[in-house]
């Protein structure tokens, strides 16, 4: 279970992104967070994923705090951005994120390869990707980590239809395993997606 507890971020000690923030997300959960540009839907992610420091609160998965290595192995993340390392081809981004994670084969990659009808493109460079596969490799290479509980931020910008069906399929799979802490602004695919939601202002 993930567990946020009281977590408060201020910037210059004057604006204030989030306060005293408090929700859980339990195994087999899609739990949906949803608000408007401002809300503090990224500065919730970045301080789950301990890119930045929060001013007070805490922060577990299970009993492993988020600057832990045991931690990091359990978390997944699908960013909104599509900063991928353009030099690289499709296929030298996954083995390189999954050597991150120490995981030298991946059952669950060549299904997902397939699945996204990647299996043509892995070796072009993935500054020739359009915005729709950037995004399907993100996907691709974060379900094939062994992740007990994967954040994703916006995960339908930029996807055609049919890709959007797949990772809709993907997601609701995936909980037969873990939880996903799902953030979006689309209201409507959060409350079709979501166990439960939370609403930022």
């Amino acid at each position: 279970m993930l567990c946020v507890n009281n977590l408060t971020k201020t910037y210059n000690n004057k604006i204030v992104a989030i306060k005293n923030l408090s929700f859980s997300l339990s195994k087999n959960k899609i739990l949906g967070l949803v608000g408007p540009n401002g809300s503090g839907k990224t500065t919730t992610i970045n301080s789950i994923l301990g890119t930045i420091k929060c001013n007070s609160g805490s922060i577990l998965y299970e009993d492993y705090k988020n600057d832990s290595l045991e931690f990091k192995q359990k978390v997944g993340y699908i960013p909104d951005d599509l900063i991928l390392p353009e030099s690289l081809t499709g296929r030298e981004y996954i083995k390189f994120v999954l050597s991150i994670y120490s995981i030298k084969k991946s059952d669950k990659l060549e299904k997902l390869i397939r699945l996204y009808n990647m299996q043509d493109f892995l070796d072009i460079l993935i500054k020739e990707y359009s915005h729709g596969m950037k995004k399907k490799i993100q996907i691709i290479t974060a379900f094939s980590l062994d992740s007990e509980l994967i954040i994703v931020d916006e995960p339908f910008r930029g996807l055609d239809v049919e890709s959007m069906i797949i990772t809709k399929q993907l997601f609701r799979g995936f909980t037969e395993l873990g939880s996903i802490l799902l953030c979006s602004h689309d209201l409507h695919l959060i409350e079709e997606l979501s166990d439960e939601v939370i609403m930022l202002y």
